[in-house]
């Protein structure tokens, strides 16, 4: 039977269990112990002359007599009982084949093929990495290629998934003895649960997000009746991640909003608080542009710079419209009080803009990357607002004049 089996299964293991019932009426028969029913015949005969005792006992009352009867097996005809295994065992193996190949023409048209295409889509996303222009996908198939080269002599031409579904069937059953832990990792024993492994290039999380979306389109696609879900700590953190950016836009678009109130509310005048915004908001258009031009992208680290510059920035603007206004009152010229506050302010404006540019630009020198970024972006923005208030307040101030007419005063 050993040899029968191997002959048909020539890779794997296969457990066979032969179980003979012999419980059939034919293979018993029932023997009469003629010495015992003579010797009781005998007995009763003479107890009945000796004592007087009539002798009334039949077949019947005989034949309850213990070991009157005994059964007896009929020898097992070796040849074909040997006939009859090979045969059944024969059917077994047919059967076992068959149900193979179906199952290796199920995975590879069911699950393999889908699982192929859809490494091949997950290898085309923005953010999946690459090591020698080949993204860093895996799966039970980069398995089972491996093993069908193995035992193809190491040939690259075999590095494939084999069409043959009964080749494909003994193929998965080999990989996972000789590779179980491996094998494991990216498919359970039953073949039911599969895992792909997608190693991202970098974090930016609102591309994580749209690749996540893709993904989810396709699984529908490709597994409609599967349940599919994606793991991973980057995969939350990005979600989580774009949830903090959306509510820092909101805290920031909430911020303008509250300090254009409060420079109307300072200056008196609707028209000189929307004035003094456009310089404010000058140095965090700068720190966007430097964002795209240095390659850092939005996040929640990112932009918690933007409203602390929006703070920081909205202070030198008050300082100089206010000192404007007063110089406007005392000589009557925008020019000569834009003169008069830059000399009374413009130096005290450069040296509280260094000081705090000193100061964030001790964070380049971290060795955390998301430090150094805000390091940058902050003496960046500083700078920026700096610069806005040189040279764009000005500009706007003695432009639209918010203030009133000049007045002539000697």
């Amino acid at each position: 039977m050993k040899s029968l089996v191997q002959a048909r299964v020539g890779r794997g293991k296969v457990d066979v269990f032969i179980t003979v019932d012999s419980s059939q009426e034919d293979d018993v028969q029932v023997k009469l112990n003629a010495p015992l029913l003579k010797a009781y015949k005998q007995a009763v005969e003479e107890m009945g002359e000796k004592y007087l005792i009539p002798n009334d006992m039949g077949a019947a009352a005989y034949s309850r007599i213990p070991d009157i009867f005994t059964l007896e097996k009929k020898e097992l005809d070796q040849e074909v009982f040997l006939a009859d295994l090979s045969r059944v065992v024969t059917e077994a193996l047919d059967t076992l084949c068959a149900m193979r190949a179906r199952e290796g023409e199920r995975l590879k048209t069911d699950l393999l093929g889908k699982l192929e295409e859809l490494e091949t889509f997950l290898g085309s996303l923005s953010l999946t990495k690459e090591s020698g222009e080949k993204p860093r996908v895996s799966s039970v198939l980069d398995i089972l290629k491996e093993m069908n080269r193995a035992l193809n002599e190491g040939s690259d031409e075999f590095y494939t998934v084999p069409d043959d579904e009964y080749v494909l069937a003994q193929l998965m059953e080999l990989s996972n003895i000789e590779m179980h832990k491996d094998f494991s990792e990216l498919m359970d024993d039953e073949y039911r649960i599969a895992t792909i492994d997608v190693d991202m290039e970098q974090f930016q999380s609102e591309e994580a997000v749209k690749n996540v979306s893709a993904i989810n389109q396709k699984l529908a696609e490709l597994f409609p009746d599967a349940q599919c879900c994606i793991l991973g700590d980057m995969i939350e953190f990005a979600e989580m991640s774009v949830r903090m950016v959306r509510g820092e836009i909101k805290s920031f678009l909430f911020s303008f909003i509250v300090i254009a109130v409060m420079l109307i509310l300072a200056f008196s005048s609707l028209r000189t608080g929307l004035l003094g915004m456009i310089p404010n908001v000058a140095p965090v258009i700068l720190i966007a542009g430097f964002m795209g031009y240095l390659g850092y992208y939005l996040d929640y680290i990112t932009m918690t710079v933007m409203p602390m510059i929006l703070g920081i920035a909205v202070d030198d603007t008050i300082h100089l419209t206010t000192h404007l206004k007063y110089g406007l009152e005392k000589y009557g010229s925008y020019q000569v009080a834009m003169e008069a506050s830059f000399r009374e302010i413009g130096k005290s404006m450069f040296m509280t803009t260094a000081i705090l540019c000193s100061v964030f630009f001790v964070y380049i020198i971290s060795p955390l990357h998301y430090i150094f970024v805000i390091g940058i972006l902050c003496v960046i923005g500083l700078a920026g607002a700096l610069l806005a208030d040189y040279t764009i307040t000005p500009a706007l101030l003695y432009i639209i004049k918010p203030f009133g007419k000049e007045k002539n005063k000697e």
